[in-house]
């Protein structure tokens, strides 16, 4: 690669007047791929990717991104300098589509944000390393330069966004009545509503009576725009207050907004409809108990005479039904389909129109058709149109195209009239309305029984407007509602059937003329009990839930309060609305309550996690049939690039001053979801949760050792190269554990009538799950149903995994494999988690579409993250993800990938070191590396050490050491065209033993198998100790594995085995469901050989004479403790069709002698109960014997009735009992030989009927015989 300086330097300047301060200088290398790679799109592009890229298009346009956090706290960013750029002297011009051109310029042109994490701040800078030479056109990539980054410190630098918070909500204290508006306009509340609501008006005194509420909208996002800080009490009028009592024809009335709102601009001459994604209900709430209350009160004329007459006022209505989600994702939701019906008719009333004044309309349409479409609306007799062009073809395509179209017209006509004509292009093809809005004038007339008005036109600096509102009459009243907390009564004199005031509009305002006698009724909703989420006090782990799974949160939150002393707070999502957002749902008031704590956590900084409890739904308003919107997400405004919609718990943790809005947002909490759906789903994730978080001795094993890796195939093997990147990550600084490579096209694709398949792919991963992995990881494609195009990883098989003792965390760096918030479908991802058999512990995962470049950016942040330790310990799961995320600033990719899981859990990576001291008495690290040869007697010794590396003589355990052949190299079968790859695994174990640790000191031997490769080369060792308590693991690669013993001594004896099915009491030909788990204790004088380097000498086991079949046990045999000569093998099967079956194991010793038994058994799956065969040992029998009965229906409550009878048909004794089985052979009863009558029965034979009963299962019975002898 040839390289090139341009002597440029580019500065930013942030803070102006910059003196003096602190800078540094970070240093940038950027990694590119060796070539850019080609995408087999139509037509086909290339794409060009640097480690760590973002695309901030969609073009194949790479970008840098980084977040530099300054060394000092109270730190503000100032300026920077990019200099010493180096670049490439190769030209990427040919590798650059046409419209990418544009993005890129002559010169670097950086974006710099200042930024905040968790108190300390930073700046985050991104650019498109490629310059374009202008005369001849060639594009040069960026290589390597330096940023020069200014601050300063000092007082007042922090950034915080000092909120004032009350330490006590009204809420508090008193009895609180919670009522509901829908639409903007004046409401009564009487005599009878009180008492519908549980209130003894007669008992208050209505001087009291206090009304609170926060308007209407939806709260702002950005943290940077005010808001209310608890409930506002509004400004009402009680009618018939003043005698002290609320008489049965008194009454209140206030001011409601409506959820929706109208928005305007200032300076421009319309307003907007913003509909509230949340809530169709804004929520008031009445109280008696806090003294006397606020009142509307008298709004007086303005003194200064009128230099503006007002005799019309801006109106507006809008049509927008939202009963359709297209893409299930984001927030637009729309109404009216044009697929059958192609033509709607839409009127609009504006009496008293102004009609030589022109009106703005607004519509917005989509359609989804294969060619370029089109609406045509007729407005009135004027036609416009809006053209829709047709949707792209690709893996995620856009669900439909849309447009807005935006006019003014001037019509004659009093009402507006709107004719929406789809005209279809193709077949299929249709087309959907969104929103009408309409913006028009009036006459400032009366009309109706409320009526709201404003003027636009009034507004000007020092302006005094005089209003005429016409067709009025004594009955009616104007408010002044432009402060909905504050509204004042207009002091307007009726003159000639005109209402006339005088106020001053040097700023837009509301009014509501009205008829008292016609105001519309509130709703009463509930009673609310008092709560003060303002005075609690800070936790280090905040739960957020829905009321159904409170006690499932509260159970967590007390194992880890008993656990590892974490605080909790576990709080309900209503609470938080009713003190954030006046009782209606809306996200922010999820975020602005979680700020509150967060701007309250200065100086311990101990709130660090945030844990969502319950599920979500894309539909936060129940339009879905059974919705799971139990705690909501944080949804895109996109709503139909797939690529491009979302929703993300991120939003939750975006805390700082600037963020909230667009930009570059950096989570502040480790943020984790729990996604349950019902009561027993939370149950099953605490259980889980709890039971790995106890760390107990039965889950300790060196299954907490493995990392399996596995990688899709096609894209030019950019995801095994991925991986591979990963591979080396472990190899070289993280060598305790052993990777287990699972490379889709490493293996052999069969092609089946539903596409190409690899079946020893989805074996491989179901067996390494099983087994137990630490890590299991996946970087590919992915979707709703699974992984992989070829499904090597499907929903069924994620519900039969059973490892419940060794459950891993799951890394998917793929597409919407967690899709969590579509009700109709539970996800792969949430079914890992789900699962309350085993499965995943927690998952980094992600929600939709991603590319592959940003998941793998991220993907390797986790993987670093994961094994970092900070004071000793590992981080936890939420620190993981916050971390990881941390550089992701403006990375969209990055917001839709979640954990899944409890954040404050971590890893169950072992905590001390296992060392090497001596193989063979040659002392690792010196100088001569100990050689293991074929045939040879190995001695090796070690210790247990803690992080100093002292020895911890307290340590009294097991070891399981592993010891592994060489490196091979493993070459790919480019299945979908391409080229191969190679790469390397090592996986062939000459020895896995397990071994006594005495005093933290251990010492064992094993003959090194005939089977090894002779060349020599570096092995490796790697160990797991356990004490019952605590674990350790280490590795040794400093050993030489190669050549023969010439004088080893002579074996010709093969192992001698027992083969059974599921536990020893199996016999032969006994019965087990479709899972059954192989279990054989195999031994021999020289040991077993694990190597699975010589041909033919593999564990095996053959199913049903299968040989081309034959299932590899090398991996699954484990020795018996301090002895290389004896050892057990366990391996599961899965989905084993019912019927009789034959299994044949084969193993050899170390030097090739082979042992074979033979077993054969029938699988009746435990859909339907099943009786197999039943029996009594011993029999004939003299004073006792037992029954016994082999069945399908292991780990089930089942009732068992055994009646015995006479040769002449007598019933002489009857047994019931309810048994719960823990296997396929059940001990049902023990008997003496009495009868029902207390005597002996006589000697002889009998018959006996056994009958077995499962509600669910169904029943059956088999008979048999006995005898008796005296």
């Amino acid at each position: 690669m040839k390289r090139f300086f341009l002597p440029i330097l580019l500065s930013f300047l942030m803070l102006q007047g910059y003196v003096s301060g602190q800078e540094f200088v970070v240093t940038q290398t950027l990694k590119w791929d060796e070539a850019p790679t080609l995408l087999h799109t139509d037509p086909p592009t290339y794409f060009l990717n640097f480690e760590d890229a973002y695309y901030p298009s969609s073009v194949g346009i790479p970008a840098f991104q980084n977040t530099v956090f300054f060394p000092e706290r109270n730190s503000v960013f100032v300026s920077f300098d990019i200099m010493n750029l180096v670049f490439d002297s190769t030209d990427m011009s040919s590798f650059i589509s046409y419209e990418s051109f544009d993005l890129i310029e002559n010169e670097i042109n950086i974006i710099a944000e200042p930024v905040k994490s968790r108190n300390q701040n930073g700046v985050h800078i991104s650019f498109i390393p490629l310059v374009t030479d202008i005369s001849s056109e060639k594009v040069y990539k960026l290589v390597e330069f330096e940023i020069l980054v200014r601050y300063q410190t000092g007082e007042g630098h922090d950034g915080r966004f000092k909120n004032n918070y009350t330490t006590q909500s009204v809420l508090a204290t008193g009895r609180w009545y919670k009522f509901s508006v829908t639409e903007t306009g004046v409401y009564k509340i009487t005599y009878n509503d009180l008492v519908s609501a549980g209130m003894n008006p007669a008992s208050i005194n209505p001087k009291n009576l206090r009304l609170y509420g926060n308007g209407g909208g939806m709260l702002p996002e950005p943290n940077s725009i005010p808001r209310h800080d608890d409930l506002v009490e509004n400004a009402i009028i009680v009618v018939g207050e003043e005698d002290g009592v609320f008489n049965t024809q008194d009454y209140i009335l206030f001011f409601g907004q409506s959820p929706h709102e109208w928005s305007h601009t200032p300076g421009s001459q319309t307003f907007e409809f913003r509909h509230n994604i949340y809530s169709d209900h804004n929520y008031y709430f009445l109280t008696a108990d806090h003294g006397q209350g606020k009142r509307i009160a008298l709004l007086p004329n303005e003194g200064r005479p009128a230099n503006y007459f007002v005799n019309t006022f801006d109106d507006y209505m809008v049509h927008s039904l939202n009963t359709e989600n297209l893409m299930k994702s984001g927030r637009q939701w729309y109404g009216e389909k044009f697929d059958g019906i192609l033509t709607r008719d839409f009127k609009f009333n504006f009496p008293d129109r102004v009609l030589d004044s022109a009106f703005t309309t607004q519509i917005h349409v989509a359609a989804n058709s294969l060619k370029p479409t089109k609406f045509v609306f007729d407005i009135n007799g004027t036609n416009l149109q809006a053209n829709i062009s047709q949707v792209s073809s690709g893996n995620y395509p856009p669900v439909a195209k849309d447009n807005i179209i935006t006019s003014k017209l001037v019509s004659a006509q009093s009402d507006i009239d709107i004719k929406i004509t789809y005209h279809k292009s193709s077949s299929p093809s249709k087309g959907w309305l969104d929103y009408i809005w309409i913006h028009a004038f009036r006459r400032l007339r009366m009309s109706g029984d409320q009526m709201s008005f404003r003027s636009l036109n009034s507004v000007a600096p020092d302006r005094v407007s005089e209003f005429r509102v016409a067709n009025a009459n004594t009955a009616h009243l104007i408010w002044d509602v432009s402060d909905p907390a504050n509204v004042g009564k207009v002091d307007a004199a009726l003159q000639s059937g005109e209402m006339v005031f005088r106020l001053g509009t040097g700023q837009k305002r509301e009014f509501i003329v009205f008829d008292s006698t016609k105001a519309y009724n509130a709703v009463f909703v509930e009673n609310v009990a008092n709560q003060n989420l303002h005075g609690v006090n800070v936790p280090d782990l905040l739960i957020i839930t829905h009321p159904l799974f409170l006690d499932e949160a509260r159970r967590l939150a007390t194992f880890h309060k008993n656990n590892s002393g974490i605080d909790t707070l576990v709080v309900t999502i209503p609470l938080i609305y009713n003190e954030f957002s006046s009782g209606k749902q809306d996200v922010t008031a999820i975020r602005d309550f979680v700020r509150m704590l967060y701007e309250r956590d200065q100086e311990t900084e101990k709130f660090r996690y945030l844990l969502i409890f319950g599920d979500a739904s894309y539909d936060y308003k129940d339009r879905v049939e059974e919705n799971t919107n139990f705690v909501p997400g944080w949804m895109s405004y996109e709503s139909l690039e797939p690529v491009q919609s979302y929703i993300t718990d991120d939003y939750y943790g975006f805390l700082d001053i600037s963020e909230g809005g667009t930009g570059a947002n950096i989570i502040d909490l480790g943020i984790g979801r729990l996604p349950a759906g019902t009561v027993e789903e939370a149950a099953a994730m605490v259980n889980k949760i709890i039971y790995y978080s106890e760390n107990s001795e039965i889950t300790m094993g060196d299954w907490r050792n493995n990392i399996c890796l596995i990688a899709d195939d096609e894209d030019s093997n950019m995801h095994i190269r991925d991986s591979e990147i990963l591979a080396k990550i472990i190899d070289s600084t993280y060598n305790a554990f052993n990777l287990s490579k699972i490379y889709l096209d490493a293996y052999t694709q069969v092609s089946v009538p539903g596409g190409n398949r690899y079946p020893e792919v989805n074996a491989d991963i179901n067996k390494e799950v099983q087994r137990g992995a630490l890590i299991v990881n996946y970087i590919g494609h992915g979707g709703i149903l699974g992984l992989a195009h070829e499904r090597v990883l499907e929903i069924v098989d994620i519900k039969n995994w059973t490892n419940y003792d060794r459950m891993a965390v799951f890394i998917t760096a793929t597409c919407e494999f967690a899709y969590f918030d579509d009700p109709s479908h539970t996800s792969p991802g949430e079914l890992v988690l789900l699962n309350p058999n085993g499965g995943g512990i927690a998952l980094f995962t992600t929600t939709r579409p991603t590319y592959a470049t940003y998941n793998f950016s991220l993907n390797k942040r986790m993987f670093e993250n994961s094994f970092q330790r900070i004071n000793g310990e590992y981080l936890r799961l939420g620190d993981i993800m916050r971390l990881s995320k941390q550089h992701s600033g403006l990375d969209l990719n990055a917001r839709k990938f979640v954990l899944l899981g409890d954040p404050v859990i971590r890893m169950n990576i072992p905590t001390y070191d296992v060392k090497t001291t001596h193989v063979n008495e040659i002392e690792i690290g010196g100088s001569i590396m100990p050689i293991m040869k074929a045939l040879s007697m190995v001695n090796i010794k070690g210790n247990v050490t803690n992080f100093e590396g002292n020895v911890i003589d307290d340590f009294n355990g097991t070891l399981v050491p592993v010891i592994f052949d060489k490196s091979q190299k493993v070459v790919t079968l480019a299945n979908d065209g391409g080229e191969t790859y190679t790469f390397e695994v090592q996986e062939n174990i000459i020895y896995k033993g397990k071994v006594s640790i005495e005093n933290g000191e251990f010492d064992f031997s094993f003959i090194v198998p005939k089977d090894i490769a002779y060349i020599y080369g570096s092995g490796k060792i790697n160990y797991y100790a356990s004490d019952g308590k605590r674990d350790a693991h280490g590795s040794e690669p400093r050993i030489i594995i190669g050549g023969y013993n010439e004088t080893a001594a002579l074996d010709a004896k093969g192992p001698e085995i027992d083969l059974y099915i599921n536990d020893e009491n199996f016999e032969s030909g006994g019965i087990t469901d479709q899972n059954p788990i192989l279990l054989a204790f195999v031994s021999d004088e020289s040991g077993i050989n694990t190597t699975g380097i010589g041909i033919g000498h593999d564990i095996t086991a053959v199913l049903d004479h299968e040989t081309e079949k034959a299932y590899l046990l090398n991996d699954f045999y484990q020795s018996d403790l301090d002895t290389y000569q004896s050892g057990t093998i366990r391996y599961p099967f899965y989905k084993i069709p019912d019927g009789h079956h034959h299994l044949k194991l084969k193993v050899w010793d170390i030097y090739n002698n082979p042992g074979e038994k033979s077993i054969e058994f029938v699988v009746a799956s435990s859909g339907k109960i099943a009786l197999q065969e039943v029996f009594n040992f011993p029999n004939p029998f003299h004073d006792r014997t037992k029954f016994m009965v082999e069945h399908n229906q292991a780990a089930a409550t089942i009732d068992f009735e055994v009646n015995i009878y006479s040769l002449d048909g007598r019933l002489r004794k009857t047994f019931k009992q309810t048994v719960i089985t823990g296997n396929y052979r059940s001990v049902i009863f023990d008997w003496d030989g009495r009868g029902d009558d207390g005597q002996y029965l006589e000697r002889g034979t009998y018959v006996y009927k056994v009958i077995m009963q499962n509600p669910d299962t169904g029943y059956e019975e088999k008979g048999s015989k006995l005898v008796i002898i005296r």
